[in-house]
């Protein structure tokens, strides 16, 4: 029993069944033992609860035939006396019984079933009971929720329908209105129509006058205006004329012109052309001669470079030969000073102590000549 597929929906509280799985399910014998024990409990309990329930005392099979008179008696019970309000009161006392004692069998006899068929190690009853109990549920459920709906789309009808009915009450009052008024103008038109017409004759009459006259004032103006236009046409028709034969005669001198300018023109190309021709000529004996120029000056120059390096190498031998001359003086005079300090040295040597003084003041007196020179 406890394998029997129980699923919560999100959105509601109602239960799922999968009826082709639980039937197929085959219980271990010692849990079918322990479901008859209970069942078997049950069922003892419910015939101590029909002991109990006065009318627990009588036979099973004559239940449902009681009940059918019960019924019987509570539908005349009620077409006799609606007003009755304990009779009302004892009917709902028995109809609640008659419900208690029917279930209770219906249970008993499922209790009894299915302690048969946990006998098999099965319990298809208890499923089918529970499948159809859950589907009469549903129904009740669903006709309760049609119902609802029912009654609340009728509710908006009615108030769709009265908003409507004020809607159209509405429109038929402005239309009458409407209508009304439109009757009114059609009288005032009809009244003024007459007086409208005769002062719009009137009125046309006076326009197309003042029209005519204003119409024949500018068709003499444009009549003017055409004889001035077709003076002026001729006159300017004239003037083309003599334009044009002014204007003939000065192409003809033009054309004379070009023919004189063009036999100059060629008369002066054959000149330049024969200028340019001795030109080049002449260019041509020019380009030769500079480039014999151009050799005789590289000639030249060669030898001036040449003459050049040969005098820088004479002033250099010179300027060496110069400095050869001067190192060989300045070294002759240094060794000429010191054999005069080694002859003066070996003279002081041997004369004694006042030969020493004399070749000192000797010395300095040398040495300031020495500066001197």
């Amino acid at each position: 029993m406890n394998k029997i597929a129980f699923k919560k929906k999100t959105t509601s509280d109602d239960l799922e069944l999968n009826p082709q799985e639980d039937l197929n399910i085959v219980l271990p014998r010692h849990k079918c033992h322990a479901y008859i024990s209970i069942f078997e409990d049950a069922i003892n309990q419910l015939a101590v609860l029909a002991d109990v329930v006065p009318m627990g005392n009588q036979n099973r099979p004559k239940e449902n035939d009681k009940i059918a008179k019960v019924l019987k008696s509570r539908r005349i019970l009620d077409s006799s006396d609606k007003d009755n309000s304990d009779n009302n009161t004892q009917m709902n006392q028995m109809n609640n019984m008659m419900k208690i004692q029917s279930e209770r069998n219906f249970i008993q006899s499922l209790f009894q079933k299915t302690i048969n068929e946990l006998n098999e190690n099965k319990f298809q009853s208890l499923i089918h009971t529970v499948i159809d109990e859950y589907d009469k549920k549903n129904r009740y459920k669903n006709t309760i929720n049609k119902a609802n709906e029912a009654s609340e789309l009728l509710k908006e009808l009615q108030t769709k329908l009265s908003s409507e009915k004020i809607l159209l009450e509405e429109e038929t009052n402005e239309r009458n209105q409407v209508i009304q008024q439109l009757k009114d103008t059609i009288q005032e038109i009809t009244t003024l129509t007459a007086s409208e017409q005769k002062y719009i004759k009137k009125e046309t009459k006076a326009n197309e006058a003042s029209v005519k006259g204003i119409c024949q004032k500018e068709e003499a103006a444009l009549l003017e205006k055409k004889h001035l236009l077709q003076k002026k046409i001729e006159h300017e028709q004239s003037a083309h004329e003599r334009i044009v034969e002014f204007l003939e005669r000065q192409r003809g001198e033009l054309e004379k012109q070009i023919e004189e300018w063009m036999q100059k023109y060629e008369h002066d190309i054959e000149s330049k052309c024969q200028q340019i021709q001795n030109v080049q000529s002449q260019l041509e004996q020019d380009t030769e001669e500079f480039e014999s120029l151009i050799q005789k000056y590289e000639e030249l120059e060669t030898l001036v470079q040449e003459d050049r390096e040969q005098q820088q190498q004479l002033e250099y031998q010179q300027e060496l030969n110069e400095l050869r001359n001067e190192a060989a003086r300045k070294i002759q005079r240094w060794w000429r000073r010191i054999l005069k300090y080694k002859k003066g040295k070996l003279k002081s040597s041997k004369k004694g102590k006042k030969g020493k003084k004399k070749g000192k003041k000797g010395d300095g007196k040398k040495k300031a000549s020495k500066k001197k020179k």
